[in-house]
Order: structure tokens, then C-alpha cells, then sequence
């Protein structure tokens, strides 16, 4: 599985990937600047590796638990709009 996954600046649109969180391995996930929307996965605390999660400058929103990032040390997701 890979480590890092960049898709910065792709114009990507739809819901986050649910399956995503799976890769127990990805370390670095950068999303932003695309137009992606919906809510985080709850399974998203399932990336247990995940160390950077940059996901601003989409169209994210709901609710944000915590625990869904448990082990993250650089989070971004400034315009969240957090229900």
C-alpha cells in the first residue's frame, strides 16, 4: 500500500473516499484545494500511520470527532464547517 498520497490542486469532486482509511500504511494524505465534499469517514481513525491529513479548501462538513484522527501530528482542514 502506499505511504503518501498527494492529490493537491486536482479539482477532485465527489464524497471522501471511504476506503481511504484502509491503507493502514499512508502516512502523508494531502487533499486540499480540490472540491470534495461530505463528511469525514468514521473509519478514518482506521489509518493508524497517518501522521499529516491536509484536507482545506474543499467542501467538507458534519460532524468531527477527535478520536477519528487518533494518531495525526499535522491536521489542516480549515472551512470545515463542523455540524
Amino acid at each position: 500500500m502506499p505511504q503518501v498520497l498527494y492529490t493537491q490542486h486536482n479539482v477532485l469532486s465527489g464524497t471522501f473516499p471511504s476506503e481511504l482509511p484502509n491503507a493502514r500504511d499512508l502516512r502523508y494524505l494531502r487533499l486540499e484545494h480540490n472540491q470534495i465534499s461530505g463528511a469525514l469517514p468514521p473509519t478514518l481513525g482506521n489509518a493508524t500511520h497517518l501522521q499529516t491529513f491536509h484536507a482545506h479548501h474543499n467542501r467538507l462538513g458534519g460532524s468531527l470527532p477527535a478520536q477519528e484522527l487518533p494518531y495525526c501530528r499535522a491536521t489542516l482542514l480549515h472551512g470545515y464547517m463542523a455540524t
